[in-house]
């Protein structure tokens, strides 16, 4: 479920903490530089948490904080942009991957309405949701709502070890009706 990151500001705040120097702090931002993640609002800006509904032992509801999903939109232009998306446990449960995988496509529909041109995104080689990115890009490729490319800047990320990583691009431009 999404719900307006801002509602969740200091639990989103803490799990960045908690990954900061992580490899999965390097598939979040693309880089091994210390990022400030306080979760702002702004007008450009869309920010979500992922929440999943619990129950304690005193049949009290309550929401954990599984994921964080942002975005960005140039009106101007009529682009979306600059996509983060991070599951904060990685030993998550099948529920909480189809929580993400629905968060997602709310995502996506949300996008949709706004009826924009253009929309980007980036991942960096290694990261484990590249396959399901490239999977989706199917998907959506097949719908023919978009003409979807996908290129490469080869070398351009350095993680901790020394490695180097590819930053995979993706750009969708809606087709004309």
């Amino acid at each position: 479920m999404l719900v307006p990151a801002i509602q969740y500001k200091d639990e989103i705040e803490k799990q960045f903490q908690r990954i900061q120097y992580s490899e999965k702090y390097l598939w979040y931002t693309g880089s091994i530089d210390n990022y400030d993640m306080e979760v702002k609002t702004e007008g450009d800006k869309f920010a979500f948490a992922i929440v999943e509904p619990c129950i304690n032992q005193y049949c009290e509801l309550w929401y954990d904080v599984i994921g964080y999903i942002s975005f960005r939109v140039d009106w101007y232009a009529s682009c979306a942009y600059n996509f983060s998306l991070i599951r904060f446990h990685d030993k998550g449960t099948k529920v909480s991957q189809r929580r993400i995988t629905t968060a997602i496509r709310e995502v996506i529909r949300m996008i949709e309405s706004f009826n924009l041109h253009r929309i980007d995104f980036r991942c960096v080689s290694g990261n484990p949701a590249l396959e399901k990115y490239d999977k989706l890009m199917a998907r959506i490729i097949v719908q023919g709502k978009y003409h979807v490319e996908s290129g490469a800047f080869h070398d351009n990320i350095r993680d901790y070890r020394g490695n180097y990583h590819d930053t995979i691009c993706y750009e969708l431009i809606r087709r004309e009706e």
